[in-house]
Formats: C-alpha cells, sequence, structure tokens
C-alpha cells in the first residue's frame, strides 16, 4: 500500500500518471512436479499419462491441433489482458477452436506427443508476443 501511495505522490509531483500492474493469478494446469523446459519457454510438467490438464484462466481457444509436429497436440488459450497460455504434448483435446473455457475446466489430458520425450504436459505463459516465466503467475500450491 505504500508503494503505491508513494507512486500516486510522485506522479502528482511530476505530473505522470502512476499505475501499478496488478499480475493476474493463473491456476496450475496440473498438479505434477514442475521443472523449466530446456529450451527456457516455459515449464515441463511430469505428469502421468491421461492426467486431467486444466485452463489456467477463463479465455477463449486460438487453437487445438496438431498441425505443429514438435508440440504434437496441443491448445492455445487467449485470456484477459493480452495474457495468452499454451499446453503441449496432450494426449488428447476435448476443446475445439473458438470455445469459451473456465479457468478450472478440463481442456485435454497429459501425453506424450510431439518431440516428447517423457510423458506430462509443456506449459508456456505470454501477455502478447513476451514469453513470461509462468511461476511468478500461478497460485501457490
Amino acid at each position: 500500500m505504500r508503494r503505491f501511495a508513494l507512486g500516486l505522490a510522485l506522479a502528482a509531483l511530476t505530473g505522470a500518471a502512476a499505475a501499478e500492474e496488478i499480475l493476474p493469478k493463473f491456476r496450475w494446469p496440473v498438479m505434477a512436479k514442475a521443472e523449466k523446459s530446456k529450451d527456457g519457454r516455459g515449464l515441463d510438467i511430469a505428469a502421468p499419462e491421461g492426467d486431467p490438464v486444466h485452463a489456467a484462466g477463463d479465455g477463449e481457444v486460438l487453437y487445438a491441433s496438431d498441425e505443429i509436429a514438435s508440440f504434437g497436440r496441443m491448445v492455445v488459450l487467449r485470456h484477459s489482458g493480452d495474457y495468452v497460455t499454451t499446453y503441449a504434448h496432450l494426449r488428447n483435446m476435448s476443446v475445439a477452436k473458438g470455445a469459451k473455457v473456465k479457468r478450472g475446466q478440463i481442456i485435454g489430458a497429459a501425453g506424450k506427443t510431439g518431440d516428447a520425450k517423457t510423458t506430462g504436459l509443456h506449459f508456456e505463459l505470454r501477455k502478447g508476443e513476451t514469453q513470461l516465466d509462468p511461476i511468478g503467475y500461478l497460485t501457490p500450491r
């Protein structure tokens, strides 16, 4: 609260607008051991084959296909605030492009498709074109 008040005071002194961005909190798509992916893009979550994968937040399905061979079956969701989440290597998908989804809704199942070496889920988060570290945006377990 003090930080916000300080921001308002500085804005008043400088004439600048002060706006503190409130970061959204997304839910874990699957509850299993996670580690940063080797390519530095997102998380690799070691979930058992067939474990349900949940939407991290309310949104709309932008992509639900297996056209990108290295990712196998993949779902991409757009959320408010220009956030986008990606769920790759799915065994199956239970949503289609254009569908509206709710936070926690099952969108597929963990699998080993594309170039996945182990069973699980590859999860990414972006804001616009910017790749983000999902850990800071996911609710504590």
